[in-house]
């Protein structure tokens, strides 16, 4: 601080204020850090995908499953527990299914008939929710209401995709079969004969 470039005979401390503020200012300007610069997105990422449009939803789509499917060659050491929780209750789950389904509770007609039921209607409200969200955004100019309903039709694209093609892979059978025994790999549920009895069970889609 110039405290002797103050001027003071041309009253208390006229000169001296302005340049003790503009001393201030500039060293403060001279402290401050450097603004964060932005990170670049490692590979298959989306670095950048562009807008959020319905237009460029399929290429989202593809690069989404391509991020996806590539994810276990970027797992880190800090990602070992949460996968570590993952198996475990998976392995847990699988192991289990035969006991559960062979339950009593669960061959009770009634029962599997309101869960069918609250099942179909959760799914319609699954999917509803995006084209609402995107609809009431558009309708109302509003961008950020739009762009959330496409990015949520996207994540539940992108889920399906995942869910059928592990289903298509794995090729274990339906819990309805065997004795729910839940065997992986038969080749009664093949890609073909899974495929089949989706479309088979989707009334706008011919059989294969």
């Amino acid at each position: 601080m110039r405290i002797d470039a103050c001027n003071l005979r041309s009253g208390p401390w006229a000169n001296c204020g302005w340049t003790l503020s503009g001393d201030v200012r500039r060293s403060e300007s001279q402290r401050l850090p450097d603004a964060p610069q932005p990170q670049s997105s490692g590979p298959g990422l989306g670095a950048d995908n562009g807008p959020v449009t319905l237009r460029n939803t399929p290429l989202h789509i593809l690069k989404d499953q391509a991020a996806i499917w590539t994810s276990p060659a970027r797992v880190r050491d800090k990602n070992l527990p949460l996968l570590g929780t993952l198996v475990l209750a998976t392995t847990i789950l699988i192991t289990t299914d035969h006991q559960v389904m062979n339950s009593s509770k669960l061959q009770d007609p009634s029962l599997n008939d309101k869960a069918t039921t609250a099942s179909n209607g959760l799914l319609g409200g699954f999917v509803i929710a995006p084209v609402a969200i995107y609809g009431m955004g558009f309708l109302h100019h509003d961008e950020h209401a739009t762009e959330t309903g496409i990015l949520a039709g996207e994540a539940m694209v992108d889920s399906l995709v995942v869910d059928e093609v592990l289903k298509a892979v794995t090729m274990r059978e339906r819990p309805t079969l065997d004795g729910a025994k839940g065997t992986f790999f038969q080749r009664s549920v093949g890609l073909i004969r899974h495929f089949r009895r989706r479309t088979a069970s989707s009334p706008g889609l011919p059989p294969l």
